[in-house]
């Protein structure tokens, strides 16, 4: 009994020297504590080939049974997308008859939050009935232990002339040091608008159709400093009434 006693104490002792272990610190705006944020600097863990191997998946999805079956396993329940107004996806594809298999998509550039959970894909597609284009979509992966990549947003636009094929697949992660932003209000949704923010507040996009018809598809990085405009696609209202979808 003694010496368990005294076991006891010396282990209390040693609890005490190493100190109340790791500090979780709350993030600036108050919101959930970020993984990887130690008050100054984020962990960097972004992985920009997930994105492009998720588009690979959603393809071959595409392929076998269909664009819309694809895009409504791979949406997330709040996703968006162009058609060419902004509309609720899930309850859209849904609603829609089947395309037939066909449509083809190569990734271009991908942007990505520093903590590697949110990001663009740009690239370009082609359509059998010889049509082409470009794309973006926005995919989110949730910190949940099964958590799996979904697409938030996804806009399609049809061009005169098919965008060249990069050497490689362009990638650009937003800042982890020099200090976290503060974002409030973020992740709205209203009619003809959606907001979306990393779980880091290192990236942010926004979607949105005017009363003219005009649509944009936008993407900001943080640099440490500010937000970068890094993606900015826009469609007056006569090239929108020409988007495939």
């Amino acid at each position: 009994m003694i010496r368990a006693a005294v076991l006891l104490g010396m282990l209390m002792l040693s609890a005490c020297a190493q100190g109340p272990g790791p500090r979780r610190e709350r993030a600036p705006d108050g919101q959930r504590v970020l993984r990887g944020f130690d008050g100054e600097t984020l962990e960097r863990t972004a992985s920009p080939s997930a994105l492009v191997a998720e588009e690979i998946a959603l393809g071959q999805s595409a392929q076998k049974n269909g664009l819309w079956t694809a895009l409504e396993r791979y949406g997330a329940d709040d996703a968006v997308m162009f058609v060419p107004a902004l509309v609720d996806a899930k309850p859209w594809l849904a609603a829609r008859p089947q395309m037939a298999p066909g449509m083809r998509w190569q990734p271009h550039a991908v942007l990505m939050s520093c903590d590697g959970r949110s990001g663009s894909v740009t690239g370009a597609w082609q359509q059998t009935d010889g049509s082409f284009g470009r794309y973006t979509r926005i995919w989110y992966r949730p910190y949940t232990r099964n958590g799996q990549w979904e697409w938030t947003a996804f806009e399609s636009a049809p061009l005169a002339t098919p965008l060249a094929e990069p050497a490689f697949v362009r990638t650009k992660v937003a800042e982890c040091r020099q200090g976290v932003p503060t974002v409030t209000g973020a992740n709205a949704r209203r009619q003809g608008y959606a907001q979306g923010l990393a779980d880091d507040r290192t990236l942010i996009w926004e979607a949105q159709t005017k009363a003219d018809g005009t649509r944009s598809l936008t993407v900001d990085l943080w640099n440490g400093q500010d937000y970068d405009r890094v993606l900015d696609d826009r469609l007056s209202p006569p090239q929108a009434a020409k988007a495939p979808f």
